[in-house]
């Protein structure tokens, strides 16, 4: 009987702790906030279409320090554009990109240093979205201050993807 018991116990167990170590990787895979020390906040921008017809233009944060995002409030990432991240303060690299309707562009890494008690946005000049696309199509990404206005990163351009881009998901369970 005891035999039997321990029979039963075992897959039990190793579920558990297979959940645990998937959950783990999860946890450590993907960004997490800092939990002590000085911290700054930063998130996406909206461009609201011009009529009930054209779509918003945003810009949004899909990775910090390397790390993906999750994107569990919706079903694409696009959408969390006003999601605020809280940062370490120091030398950050943002990976962020651009979307207008079914158009993205290809993400880019931007890099700042984050200062205490700060908030960040990130900020576009395109003519995606706006004019009919052409060869030369582009997206200007940065990362402002909010309280100064001033840019503290570099200007990096980027173009569209080659193709409609469809949703990327980080699945992430309890």
């Amino acid at each position: 009987m005891k035999l039997y018991g321990l029979m039963l116990a075992v897959p039990f167990l190793a579920a558990c702790s297979s959940n645990y170590i998937v959950e783990s990787a999860a946890n450590t895979s993907t960004y997490q906030p800092p939990y002590s020390g000085a911290k700054a906040i930063i998130t996406g921008k909206l461009q609201p279409g011009d009529s009930k017809f054209a779509a918003g233009r945003v810009a949004y944060i899909t990775a910090i320090d390397g790390k993906p995002v999750l994107s569990s409030r919706s079903a694409r990432q696009s959408d969390t554009w006003d999601s605020v991240y809280p940062i370490s303060t120091g030398n950050r690299t943002v990976t962020a990109t651009y979307r207008a309707g079914s158009f993205s562009a290809i993400p880019i890494l931007m890099q700042f240093t984050a200062q205490p008690n700060r908030i960040y946005q990130l900020e576009f000049a395109t003519d995606i979205g706006t004019q009919w696309m052409s060869d030369n199509s582009y997206v200007d990404l940065w990362i402002i201050d909010k309280a100064t206005n001033q840019r503290v990163s570099e200007v990096i351009r980027t173009q569209p993807g080659t193709e409609l881009t469809l949703p990327t998901y980080v699945i992430s369970g309890n």
